[in-house]
């Protein structure tokens, strides 16, 4: 799991660093994440900008909205 490994990583560099750090953990249902991205898909294709555009109407494929659903752990209060 990359994301939680990612997460680990950054605790033991501040950790190692003698400083605080915290997460901000956002609760959301899979499914409205995957509506808002296919919002944002919406969006960038009738402004017409194929994907160019950096910013707000960044989007995910639905197969990489999947795996990072599939992969994704909520932090753990120990780490």
């Amino acid at each position: 799991n990359y994301i939680k490994g990612y997460r680990y990583e950054l605790h033991c560099i501040s950790k190692s660093a003698g400083e605080l750090h915290g997460i901000i953990w956002c609760l959301n249902d899979p499914e409205v994440a995957k509506r808002w991205n296919q919002n944002r898909r919406q969006r960038k294709q009738q402004d017409g900008n194929g994907g160019d555009k950096k910013g707000d109407d960044e989007f995910h494929t639905d197969k990489t909205m999947d795996e990072l659903i599939m992969r994704y752990e909520p932090p753990d209060e120990r780490n």
